[in-house]
C-alpha cells in the first residue's frame, strides 16, 4: 500500500496507522515516504498500534538525575466529567490486563 491509497474495511490495522503515520510526513519526498513505510512494516511488532497492545518492560532501568531539582507539589487538575469517564474507561482496562 503506497501513502495516499484508501484504505479499505479489510485492512489490518497494521497497515492503516503506517499509512497514516507515513501520510503526516507532508514534508518529505514520496521515496523518503516509500522507506519510511518499509522501515514501520519491518519493525511493526515494536510499534503500539491501538491502546490495547502497550507493553511494560523490566529489562531495562534507568535514571535522570537533574541538578538540584526539587519535588514539586501541585493540586491534582480536576477534568470534566466526559473526560473522567474516558480516563475511568483506561484505567479499568489497564488494571483488567
Amino acid at each position: 500500500m503506497r501513502c495516499g491509497e484508501t484504505v479499505g474495511i479489510t485492512d489490518s490495522v497494521e497497515t492503516v496507522v503506517i499509512t497514516t503515520l507515513v501520510s503526516k510526513a507532508t514534508d518529505c519526498t514520496d521515496r523518503s515516504r516509500e522507506k519510511m513505510a518499509d522501515l514501520l512494516r519491518r519493525y511493526a511488532e515494536t510499534i503500539s498500534m491501538s491502546d490495547d497492545d502497550l507493553g511494560h518492560t523490566s529489562v531495562v532501568k534507568h535514571r535522570i538525575i537533574v541538578e538540584g531539582a526539587k519535588p514539586i507539589k501541585q493540586a491534582l487538575g480536576r477534568l470534566p466529567i466526559r473526560q473522567r469517564e474516558e480516563v475511568d474507561g483506561h484505567v479499568r482496562r489497564m488494571l483488567e490486563r
